[in-house]
C-alpha cells in the first residue's frame, strides 16, 4: 500500500528494470505497465528490448537526466548496484524513494 501511494503521488516517477526482467521474458507485460501508468522506463544494458528504443516512455538515451529527475523510482529486475549508481546521489536525486 506504501509504494503504491508513493507511486502515485510521484511527480516524476521511473521504472528501471534489469536482466531479472529479461530472464522472466517480461516484455509484454513491462510495455503494458508502462503504457497503462505512463511511467518512464530505463532498462539496463542486460534489459535493453524489454521496452523498444523507440517506444516514447523509454528513457534509454537520456539515461542521466531520467536518474537525476526522478522523486519515485520502481525497481524491477536489478540491483542498485554500480551499473545504478547504488541509488545515490549525485546521479540520484538526493530525496528519491526507491520501491
Amino acid at each position: 500500500a506504501k509504494a503504491a501511494a508513493l507511486l502515485l503521488k510521484a511527480r516524476r516517477p521511473l521504472v528501471i528494470v534489469g536482466k531479472g526482467g529479461a530472464y522472466s521474458r517480461v516484455e509484454r507485460e513491462l510495455a503494458q505497465f508502462v503504457d497503462l501508468t505512463g511511467m518512464p522506463c530505463l532498462p539496463s544494458p542486460m534489459a535493453k528490448g524489454l521496452v523498444p528504443d523507440g517506444h516514447p516512455l523509454c528513457v534509454g538515451a537520456a539515461r542521466s537526466k531520467a536518474m537525476r529527475e526522478a522523486d519515485v523510482v520502481l525497481v524491477l529486475g536489478t540491483r542498485l548496484n554500480w551499473q545504478w549508481s547504488f541509488g545515490e546521489h549525485p546521479q540520484w536525486s538526493s530525496k528519491a524513494k526507491f520501491v
